[in-house]
């Protein structure tokens, strides 16, 4: 649907993009209080 509407490709990837960050910042915390391995890349 996405290559049909322009406007809904947009949020589509705006929506992924804040589910992505915060997975990310999760991983972040969790690297902090020691529940998440240091050598993780949170953001990829």
């Amino acid at each position: 649907m996405s290559p049909l509407d322009e406007q809904f490709r947009r949020r589509l990837d705006a929506t992924f993009d804040a589910w992505r960050d915060g997975v990310a910042r999760a991983l972040e915390r969790g690297q902090e209080n020691g529940s998440v391995r240091k050598d993780l890349d949170p953001r990829k």
